[in-house]
């Protein structure tokens, strides 16, 4: 399948100690070499995102803060399915922000009305503020809440109501972004990156596990011959199994394994 092809020369790509990069919001969309001769993936490579969706991508190209991309992608109304694929597959880790900061820091800001996020961007752009101090300043803007929606109703109590529960929203917007993860998890990424790329690029499902000095990688295992005697040991993740009976009705299992050095 495709999906084996990419993986294959993704992994001999690395036992050449050649670099292979997650695509880069900010560079090209197609599969490329830059110019320290790392193999880049491409925008395009991103299941899920069409030719049209991959367009829309070029307004990130000036970005160079994590806070200017907030503000072109709310000020551009750039889709979900460009923005949450991007970031998990580490096409936005040029910026210098963690993945899981920028997902949570989107979702938050995707909650909000329109005026909602008007206030946030101001004090996240202009008022130089963090973004769960911005979150806040949304709450302190009740006589706006009242301008907002007094004149969309004709009765003053139904205002109200709408007004408590978007106040209500607020806090509870404001109360997951506080209790989300801004630390990344190195297995978690390596799965989204195989969901949306087919492969782990920044690093390997087993990286987020304490290995032993004692083990061996895949690749360092290639060199070992059937002359060498001994047992070994090695820290992987077991890809595929596959059962099979010779002619004689011996039973053998024959397993796929990998690490952050290759595939075995």
């Amino acid at each position: 399948s495709d999906q084996e092809k990419i993986r294959k020369l993704v992994f001999e790509a690395k036992e050449f100690n050649i670099d292979v990069r997650p695509p880069d919001i900010t560079n090209s969309h197609e599969f490329h070499i830059d110019m320290d001769g790392k193999i880049v993936f491409g925008l395009k490579a991103i299941k899920g995102l069409g030719e049209n969706i991959v367009a829309k991508a070029t307004k990130l190209k000036k970005c160079k803060t994590w806070i200017d991309t907030i503000d072109c992608i709310f000020r551009n109304r750039l889709p979900k399915n460009l923005i949450e694929p991007s970031i998990y597959c580490g096409a936005m880790d040029c910026f210098g922000v963690t993945r899981s900061e920028m997902i949570r820091t989107y979702r938050a800001l995707s909650s909000l009305t329109d005026n909602e996020l008007s206030v946030v961007l101001s004090n996240i752009i202009v008022g130089q503020k963090s973004i769960i101090d911005a979150l806040k300043s949304v709450l302190d803007k009740n006589p706006l809440y009242d301008a907002v929606y007094v004149k969309d109703f004709l009765k003053k109590d139904s205002a109200i109501r709408i007004v408590q529960s978007r106040i209500l929203k607020v806090r509870d917007i404001i109360y997951t972004y506080e209790r989300s993860r801004a630390i990344d998890n190195p297995t978690l990424n390596a799965i989204r990156e195989e969901l949306f790329l087919d492969v782990s690029l920044s690093g390997h499902r087993i990286d987020g596990y304490t290995i032993s000095k004692d083990v061996i990688t895949c690749k360092d295992s290639k060199s070992i011959t059937d002359d060498d005697d001994k047992k070994i040991s090695i820290a992987c993740v077991i890809e595929k199994v596959k059962d099979h009976t010779d002619k004689n009705g011996n039973k053998m299992l024959f397993m796929s394994v990998s690490d952050s050095t290759g595939e075995l």
